[in-house]
């Protein structure tokens, strides 16, 4: 029973987290750059995913010192998606990073070849 409340309880947090974080954008936002509206995005998308984290280290835990309760295997795939997740996550951090440099790059190899020209 306690087990359930628990699941049920972290999952509404984690869903409503995301919620929030998908609906949290000011209503009278500056226009953008497309550089720093990916700087923006990737900004959001580490500070979800660093919460994210630590809401799993702390269910881990939680399991961690209740040794009595085991996951079920709905449970384990659930934790086990999540972990995917996570990682395509990161992954996308870091593809997008890996853009905004060559973007940068290529700006900086045009106005020298502006230059040159």
């Amino acid at each position: 029973m306690k087990l359930k409340i628990f699941f049920s309880s972290f999952f509404l947090l984690v869903f409503s987290t995301f919620a929030l974080a998908q609906n949290n954008r000011p209503t009278s936002e500056p226009i953008l750059t497309p550089i720093d509206n990916i700087s923006f995005e990737i900004t959001k998308i580490s500070k979800s995913l660093q919460t994210f984290n630590k809401r799993i280290k702390d269910l881990l835990e939680q399991f961690a010192l209740n040794k009595g309760n085991q996951l079920n295997d709905k449970q384990q795939k659930l934790l086990f998606g999540y972990e995917i997740l996570n990682r395509a996550e990161q992954r996308l951090e870091i593809l997008q990073k890996f853009q905004i440099e060559l973007a940068e790059k290529e700006a900086s190899l045009k106005t020298r070849l502006a230059q040159i020209e």
